[in-house]
Formats: C-alpha cells, sequence, structure tokens
C-alpha cells in the first residue's frame, strides 16, 4: 500500500496543479520557450511544457510589458535579440488578471552589433524598452545603398516614446521590414531595424494595426 502511495502521489500532486492553473489561470504564460501552460489558438487546446520552470528570470520582461495598458484581444509583438525570434501573443484579461498567449513565431534579424542603441547610425538595434507602430508603408521601391527591395514589401515603422540617444536626440527611422537576404535571417545583419521574410512582413501588415505594442529585449 505504501509503495502504491509513494508511485502515484506526485503524479496526484501534478494532476491536481493542472486542475488549478486551469482554474485559476495561474500562470497562463511565460514569455519565451518557459512557459507552464498556454492556450494555443491554432490547435485549439491547451499546452504543458514543464511545470519546474517558473518565470523568475521574466520578472523585468513582465513588469515592463504590465507596466502599459493593453487592451484584451489585441496582439503585441515581442523581440528577442539573443534568440533573434520575433513573436506576437495575444492579450488575455481574465478575472481582472492580464496574460499573453503566444500566437505565432518567426526568425528575424536585428542590426549586426549587440548591445543596446547610444548613437545615429551606430547600426545597434534599441533594447530592453516598448515602440509602436505609427505607420504601414509600402516599400517595394525602396532604394537603399543603390539596391532595391532591400526592404521587401512594406516598412511597419516604430516610435520609441521612452528611449533616446545618448546625446537626447530621438530614436527615429527604424522598423520592421521585408528583406531581399532571407538566408540571414535568425542572425544579426540589419543597420538597425529588425527584418523579416516578405511573406511574414505582408502578413504582419494585414495582421497588425497602428498603435500595435512592440517591445524589444536584448534577451529573454
Amino acid at each position: 500500500m505504501r509503495r502504491m502511495l509513494k508511485f502515484f502521489t506526485p503524479i496526484i500532486t501534478i494532476f491536481l496543479f493542472l486542475i488549478l492553473i486551469v482554474l485559476f489561470d495561474f500562470p497562463n504564460i511565460c514569455f519565451g520557450d518557459e512557459y507552464i501552460l498556454r492556450y494555443n489558438y491554432m490547435e485549439n487546446a491547451f499546452e504543458c511544457k514543464d511545470l519546474y520552470k517558473m518565470v523568475n528570470r521574466c520578472e523585468k520582461i513582465l513588469k515592463l510589458v504590465r507596466d502599459q495598458e493593453h487592451i484584451n484581444g489585441e496582439c503585441i509583438i515581442i523581440i528577442d535579440k539573443s534568440t533573434q525570434n520575433l513573436v506576437i501573443y495575444k492579450v488575455r484579461e481574465r478575472y481582472k488578471k492580464i496574460s499573453f498567449i503566444e500566437l505565432e513565431r518567426y526568425p528575424c534579424s536585428t542590426a549586426k552589433y549587440p548591445g543596446d542603441k547610444k548613437y545615429k547610425g551606430d547600426e545597434r538595434t534599441p533594447h530592453n524598452t516598448y515602440s509602436y507602430i505609427i505607420s504601414k508603408e509600402p516599400a517595394n521601391k525602396w532604394i537603399f545603398e543603390g539596391k532595391l527591395g532591400e526592404y521587401g514589401d512594406y516598412f511597419l515603422r516604430l516610435e520609441f516614446p521612452e528611449k533616446k540617444h545618448l546625446d537626447g536626440s530621438l530614436i527615429k527611422h527604424l522598423g520592421i521590414h521585408g528583406t531581399n537576404q532571407p538566408e540571414k535571417l535568425g542572425k544579426r545583419a540589419s543597420h538597425g531595424c529588425i527584418r523579416v521574410d516578405n511573406d511574414v512582413i505582408v502578413h504582419l501588415k494585414e495582421l497588425l494595426p497602428v498603435r500595435t505594442k512592440v517591445y524589444i529585449f536584448e534577451k529573454m
């Protein structure tokens, strides 16, 4: 009898913990790959990955994101420079608690040089900050350094309300756009913007409205 109890106790404990998570929505998601329980809208099912990976190292990230106002059902973008991933999350408000459910994930390319942006033209992508899309501009005829197609079909221009260069000037002319170098996606390669595949930028242009929030982190 004792052997049976010893065998079944961990299983029962995990089962009860899963029930509590579903009932009380705790915690629905942790950014990146380290989630406990999440709802996959594409598969219409809950996914459980690792009960023992809690959200400790995501505290600062969660604080930055949750400090901003979000509307139930809206999408936000999280960009992780360490993994070169662009992830779309859907905001869910349930029992007066905000959670973020991963919907889609794509490889991207941030600036070729690591570190935070300090000066105009330093070819770095700002991080540990938030921005939002202020316009969606056709870019298929734009020319950069004498080359056509550097920006793909669209340029989602970003504004950084709380981030400036060291000299106090505003960070401008950065955005999310397509690329004519898809083989470099997943690596640091841009001049400061965030590159994605051309099919992806068309999809993002259709999916995301102006004012969509975009959060960029050096490491998740």
